[in-house]
């Protein structure tokens, strides 16, 4: 073992966290919590080549002694946790508040070129190569970055626990970020499953969101403050309001090309505890009531995902006069028989909160064919603990819309269509394959059709459908 790498945590740490936990525990208390952790302080693995690496994981080691030291004096596990959290964000905020006025005295109009410059201060204070890897990321708005590599994920993943790590240390993230006036958007974390880390910084002007109800009971979430109106149908079966970022049916990264194009983005879930035997259309018909009573009647654009690409249709079909262009997409006039027998199984899964089960079923879709089943036992829980924690859906109203897509065939109503419609949809797309999409395109008057490659998940999140959906726009 690395001779840098001690075997007691070093003072300093010790010295932040009686600091940090007089307040909540008393002066006492936290210094016989800081004792006791000092007794079951685990040396860290040699997985660091840098001093800032070796001091990163003597961090997260001592973190996970103070937490188990809490615990021993009776406090619950969740609450430690919180405390830890709220710890670390002050210690970060200290050490961050110098390389935060060193980036607003050197950009002090230009609040993308802070973020950009006090990353690159923090990767070169405290985020060392080669134990941190990281690349800058093209985006038409805001500063974004991916980290592949996370010293802090790699230590902690090996200790088991991931989900301390997503829950104390990768939080800070969004804290600190809250903290400084700006919003983090990011979809996974290394510490979660996902391949990267994936941060992606928004300006001022492009931050602001709220949440609520309109009068007919129907939530929403709208992001972006543009002249421009775009609703967004999210796909299903089963759909809830985003929070926090967890179970997004349209990217961060979309939104914020979206918001960049002057549009306002409202994301409307299908409305509550519907009734038994509510169609497809009958959901159209409540989008169309919501677009009368709150948007004056019409949106300048409608994105339909999935089944929302299913209501969006009977929305065009018959409400034609609501907006002014649609995208569809990873979507078609009917649902074949694999399509609905996926949706049926991964609505049921949720319906009775198995989302291990809903995770399983989704793995199906990403790692298809018998050879892949072992791989697909051993994510699938993954899967479901990271896409569907804190899913909220009403089960009924996830039954129902099962039950609405298998009756579902709009290719009778498709050429009453009038408005430019663009499809998007994937080449290896299991639930639409071609067949299915080129009617659909053949189906619908003027349709716009453009194939991205890959299959259902991996069109819907592709970064791609923004820009083709605002090209399409612009020149139609």
């Amino acid at each position: 073992m690395n001779a840098l790498i001690k075997t007691r945590p070093p003072r300093l740490l010790g010295g932040a966290f009686r600091r940090g936990l007089t307040p909540a525990l008393g002066r006492a208390a936290a210094a016989r919590v800081v004792r006791s952790a000092d007794g079951r302080y685990v040396p860290p693995p040699d997985l660091a080549r840098t001093r800032a690496g070796r001091f990163n994981l003597q961090t997260a080691a001592h973190l996970l002694a103070v937490r188990d030291a809490l615990i021993d004096a009776g406090i619950p596990a969740g609450r430690a946790e919180d405390l830890l959290g709220d710890l670390m964000y002050r210690v970060m905020r200290r050490l961050h508040r110098p390389i935060d006025a060193v980036a607003a005295v050197m950009h002090p109009r230009d609040p993308l070129a802070r973020v950009r410059r006090r990353e690159k201060i923090d990767e070169a204070l405290f985020v060392r190569r080669p134990d941190w890897v990281m690349t800058d990321v093209d985006t038409p708005s805001g500063y974004a970055f991916d980290v592949h590599r996370c010293l802090y994920a790699d230590y902690l993943r090996g200790r088991g626990e991931q989900e301390f790590c997503q829950r104390v240390l990768c939080a800070q993230d969004h804290r600190m970020a809250k903290g400084r006036g700006e919003v983090l958007v990011r979809t996974g974390t290394l510490a979660g499953g996902a391949d990267r880390c994936d941060f992606h910084y928004l300006p001022a002007a492009e931050q602001k969101s709220h949440s609520g109800t309109f009068a007919n009971g129907m939530e929403y979430l709208t992001w972006g403050t543009g002249p421009k109106t775009l609703l967004f149908i999210q796909g299903a079966p089963g759909s809830v309001a985003p929070k926090g970022g967890r179970g997004l049916r349209i990217s961060g990264r979309m939104r914020a090309q979206y918001a960049k194009a002057v549009h306002a983005v409202w994301t409307i879930p299908r409305r509550r505890h519907m009734p038994a035997g509510h169609t497809i259309a009958g959901m159209a018909d409540d989008y169309a009531q919501v677009i009368s009573q709150e948007f004056g009647g019409r949106v300048g654009l409608v994105v339909g995902e999935s089944t929302g690409g299913l209501i969006a249709q009977y929305l065009a079909a018959f409400h034609p006069h609501s907006f002014g262009h649609m995208a569809l997409v990873a979507t078609g006039a009917v649902l074949p028989d694999w399509g609905w027998d996926f949706d049926s199984r991964w609505g049921a899964a949720l319906a009775r909160g198995d989302t291990a089960g809903a995770g399983a079923v989704t793995a199906e879709m990403l790692l298809p064919g018998k050879s892949m089943r072992w791989v697909r036992r051993l994510i699938g829980p993954v899967f479901g603990r990271l896409m569907f924690a804190g899913f909220d859906c009403p089960p009924g109203d996830i039954l129902v819309e099962a039950q609405a897509e298998e009756a579902f065939d709009a290719r009778a109503v498709l050429p009453r269509i009038q408005a430019p419609v663009l499809l998007l949809c994937g080449d290896r797309d299991r639930g639409f394959p071609r067949d299915v999409v080129e009617e659909t395109a053949r189906l619908i008057p003027g349709c716009t059709l453009i194939w991205h490659k890959g299959g259902h998940l991996r069109v819907g999140s592709s970064r791609r459908v923004a820009a083709d959906v605002l090209a399409f726009v612009d020149h139609s």
